[in-house]
């Protein structure tokens, strides 16, 4: 029976070849080369024979992390028009497809309306088949500048890694160039070997001047598939389920075969459970911790309770009994891959068959001739059950692990799989050097037919590691413990082979980062990651707390998605000298960003917003400082990152204060704060970037307040709780300075949130709740009002705009003696006078600012103004008789240190007064110091430590009488 079922298969390859558009499998080709320079062209080397009429198309339509393509880019559809055997590379362009003699293979067409056109700052080139709501990918590369796939495509330069294809063996994420090839590196050896090597970007090469393809590599790959000609997707060409055991209490067994000719990554499969007679899922597992499974492997999935089978990898829908059936499902094809029992039938206790046959307490094995799942549901009963599987008794696992099967030749000896798990972390050995970097591991080997003499040994990137003698080897397995492996940043191949028969198998170790540091590095010390609107002020600033300058050529950051673990953006610092206590700012964009020193893309979006991510602080490979925020990160978090977060708000962000403080504790060492790029931080998150001359006060009502003033976009966003009333005492929020004499406010109300507050400019006698006013309300409804109260603790007024007036957001107060003129304007430029009043005695010097209120009291509220003015005198009249300078010279004022602890030292020289009134207020204008000091030509040497004062930031005024002298101080904690 054997016999026939390989003759058949021949004879079903045999009346295949030539079938068009024949279905390719991922890593059936490979790209070797891109030019976008030029012609547009890409090249690739075929691992499979591909026969006539066979379609690829490939696209630069970038891939949705949502799963489906971005659009509005370019596809070119090639049709093979003669076979292309395994080995040859074949070039494409939009005139066609030739190989590296010229001669034509194919024919490209391109999609309607949409020619495939490579861009030169970095595109994707994605080949598929089938239709574009459901794709079938066999190749990818990527070269948009960070050498790794981004998490969406976000623009015309991005794309997610496509369904079904792995990173570094089915597709390649590349530095950004023009062209670029592969080098040759590897041009010979099994179809999984060259898979790897051309899909490592350390092997590409690329130029921003010179085309690249073709690669023109003497490829001669070995173990090739026969193509798509070769019977199909269904025989040979797709994984089943070898094994099942229903065993006592938890010991219950899967076990998927691949009958293929190429590696399947099962990350694409997922097993389905349906019990009962359900026609649905009751559990579903994802396939992905069974790695990468070769032809002719097996991976064994078991109930997490299973005891008697040590290897393989548990998975909740390995929880059967004999009566559910269970689904082996591609996610990448959206197909069924095979079906054990039959779903939505309960048959009771278990199916069965005549000799005993049973789903309940045996040991089920695929006969060696089947080919093929079942990959449609039974109508009626099991009917394959007694013909398509080896009956065993309860228990039996000696047959986990490995599957004879017709599909793949069955060398004598066999090793079934190869797993390897980090035991450490990494280790320095003691030196600087991260060249000697090394975690251990423990490697599991198992196999069949293990032959009689010789060594299992174990062979690494660095070449021998050690070895077993096969006379000490029972049971299939064999497992080395302490393995040393390579701390590297890369994934670690792993050999394992027996010395006295070809028999080898190949395993990947994890990535474990070096840990070899210099005595003292950089570190992260601020971080925007956050900002209102289109997030295109983003940052991270380094900072040098070292005694000596930093070389930051050493240093490459790097950003982390912390849902999957994939870096997504990656940026060489370049070899510049950091000063001790000096910045560097990485900003998506130097415009928006002050003091950026390396401007990266993209321009907007640059920094993920968490839940958790990470940013780090790569020296060569090794991690030298890391963040994680809105949660812990694996593998790139000091002790935790929950609790640390960055809101959408103006001008704020997270660092350390002060500044390059590192107590390895995120959530600690970091806080949100006002941003200070390539400045030191500050330990305030109120009132960023407000300017000097301007306070901030509730008028009326207590609680929290805010105010912060942009300057790139020339706005102030003032926020309050303070509830609207209507009386003769305020609760607004004020911010604003003191004017005397003539003056003006003009403000454009931009916004308010939520749209029903209170917001507007006002000029008042003085912050008592019952001061006289003049002012222009923007109320929830749109429409202006004017209020005034003429005399001091009377209701205020109302004077109600006309109803065309709701889209003129410029308003203006004009100050001319007690007269008060309002004005509103469409544009700031021309404005119309729409309300005057005549305010006797008002006083000369009065309040002059924004104002806000929310709708009911403790409802935070916001508004945004822009093109503020305040102008006009800030001071009364000089006396008639006032003391002059006898010099030229300006008066020379500073304050410092600043920050201060416990002294503030005041300098004011050549100053028009013998003697000053120094005062310090807070933000909220309350008054904590005042006194007389003797100022001209002396320091005063104010003492901080007495006056109960906060860390923050306050105001230092000097009054000499002919004019009032300000500063901003920040008070730090000692």
């Amino acid at each position: 029976m054997r016999h026939f079922s390989k003759l058949f298969c021949f004879l079903l390859a045999f009346a295949f070849v030539g079938n068009a558009n024949a279905q390719l499998s991922p890593g059936d080709i490979a790209f070797v080369g891109y030019d976008a320079d030029g012609t547009d062209a890409v090249s690739f080397v075929a691992l499979a024979n591909i026969s006539s009429g066979t379609v690829i198309k490939f696209t630069d339509n970038g891939w949705l992390a949502s799963g489906s393509f971005r659009a509005n880019e370019g596809t070119w559809i090639l049709t093979f028009s003669s076979d292309v055997s395994c080995g040859t590379e074949v070039v494409v362009t939009a005139a066609g497809a030739t190989d590296l003699q010229g001669g034509a293979v194919g024919v490209v067409t391109p999609a309607p309306g949409n020619a495939l056109v490579l861009s030169t700052g970095g595109d994707q080139v994605l080949a598929y088949q089938g239709d574009e709501a459901s794709p079938s990918f066999i190749a990818a590369i990527n070269n948009e500048g960070a050498g790794v796939w981004q998490a969406d495509a976000t623009s015309s330069n991005t794309s997610a890694l496509p369904a079904g294809l792995v990173d570094g063996m089915t597709a390649v994420a590349l530095n950004e160039a023009d062209n670029a090839r592969y080098n040759c590196a590897t041009e010979s050896g099994d179809v999984s070997s060259l898979l790897l090597a051309i899909n490592n970007s350390a092997n590409w090469v690329g130029d921003n001047t010179n085309n690249q393809v073709p690669a023109g590599c003497a490829f001669a790959p070995t173990g090739c598939s026969a193509g798509p000609g070769g019977g199909g997707p269904t025989d040979c060409g797709e994984l089943f389920i070898s094994e099942y055991i229903e065993g006592s209490g938890s010991e219950k067994y899967i076990e998927v075969y691949n009958p293929t000719d190429g590696p399947v990554d099962l990350a694409n499969y997922e097993l389905r459970l349906y019990s009962n007679g359900n026609s649905s899922p009751n559990s579903t597992s994802n396939l992905n911790g069974g790695g990468v499974l070769p032809s002719g492997g097996v991976m064994v999935f078991k109930n997490s309770g299973a005891t008697l089978f040590s290897g393989g990898v548990s998975v909740g829908a390995v929880n059967f009994n004999g009566d559910d059936a269970v689904e082996l499902y591609n996610a990448a094809t959206g197909m069924t891959a095979d079906i054990f029992g039959v779903i939505g039938q309960d048959p009771g206790s278990a199916w069965t068959a005549a000799g005993g046959y049973s789903t309940a307490n045996k040991t089920l094995r695929r006969i060696a001739s089947v080919t093929q799942g079942i990959t449609a549901n039974p109508a009626g009963s099991f009917a394959t059950l007694d013909t398509e599987w080896e009956l065993y008794d309860q228990n039996t696992v000696d047959g986990l692990g490995f599957h004879i099967g017709d599909c793949v030749a069955v060398p004598t000896c066999l090793i079934t799989g190869l797993t390897i798990d980090a035991t450490s972390g990494c280790k320095d050995d003691g030196t600087d050097s991260q060249g000697d970097d090394y975690y251990l591991a423990k490697v599991t080997v198992t196999f069949s037919n293990a032959p009689t003499t010789g060594d299992l040994e174990l062979y690494g990137p660095n070449g021998f590691i050690t070895k077993v003698s096969v006379g000490s080897l029972s049971g299939g397995e064999a497992v080395f413990s302490n393995v040393e492996l390579p701390a590297n940043a890369m994934p670690v191949m792993v050999t394992a082979s027996f010395s006295d028969e070809d028999c080898s198998a190949d395993g990947l170790a994890p990535a474990v980062y070096p840990c070899s540091l210099p005595d003292c590095t950089p570190v992260i010390n601020e971080l925007d990651y956050n900002n209102p609107g289109t997030d295109d002020r983003e940052f991270v600033e380094i900072y040098n707390p070292c005694t000596q300058p930093i070389n930051l050529g050493d240093y490459s950051v790097i950003f982390v998605n912390g849902s999957n673990g994939q870096i997504y953006g990656n940026f060489q610092l370049p070899a510049v000298a950091l000063d001790p206590g000096e910045f560097f700012v990485i900003c998506g964009n130097g415009y928006t960003t002050p003091n950026c020193d390396l401007d990266v893309s993209p321009n907007t979006n640059l920094i993920q917003n968490g839940n958790p991510d990470a940013v780090a602080l790569l020296y060569i490979q090794a991690i030298a400082d890391a963040v994680s925020y809105e949660g812990s990160t694996n593998g790139f978090t000091e002790g935790s990152g929950d609790g640390l977060e960055d809101l959408a708000t103006a001008l704020r962000g997270i660092g350390r204060y002060v500044d390059g403080v590192d107590t390895d504790q995120n959530n600690a060492d970091f806080s949100v704060q006002c941003v200070t790029p390539g400045e030191p931080n500050v330990s305030i998150s109120q009132y960023c970037g407000l300017p000097a001359d301007l306070s901030v006060s509730n008028i009326g009502c207590v609680g929290y307040n805010d105010a912060v003033y942009d300057d790139y976009l020339d706005t102030y966003s003032v926020t309050s709780i303070c509830g609207h009333v209507y009386g003769g005492q305020d609760q607004v929020t004020f911010v604003g300075k003191e004017t005397c004499g003539d003056a003006q406010i003009m403000a454009r109300i931009a916004g308010v949130f939520p749209s029903y507050g209170y917001a507007g400019i006002t000029m008042r006698e003085s912050d008592a709740p019952g001061a006289r006013k003049m002012s222009v309300i923007r109320y929830p409804n749109g429409y202006k009002y004017v209020e005034f109260r003429p005399y001091p603790n009377a209701p205020y007024q109302i004077f109600w705009l006309p109803s065309y007036t709701i889209y003129m957001d410029f308003v203006r107060i004009n100050r001319v003696g007690d007269y008060f003129f309002c004005s509103v304007s469409y544009d700031g430029v021309n404005w119309t006078n729409i309300y005057q009043q005549y305010m006797a005695g008002m006083s000369y010097c009065v309040q002059s600012g924004m104002v806000l209120s929310a709708y009911a009291a403790g409802i935070s509220t916001t508004a945004d103004f822009t093109n503020v003015q305040i102008s006009g005198s800030a001071a009364p009249p000089r006396p008639t008789n006032p003391v002059t300078i006898n010099s030229d010279e300006p008066v020379v004022f500073s304050v410092f240190p600043n920050p201060a602890t416990d002294e503030l030292s005041v300098s004011v020289g050549n100053a028009p007064a013998e003697e000053a009134t120094i005062s310090i207020l807070g933000l909220d204008g309350r008054e904590l110091y005042r006194n007389v000091h003797n100022i001209n030509g002396n320091t005063v040497n104010l003492q901080l430590s007495g006056l109960q004062m906060t860390p923050g930031m306050y105001i230092l005024t000097v009054n000499t009488g002919e004019e009032v002298l300000t500063k901003r101080f920040v008070k730090a904690n000692p």
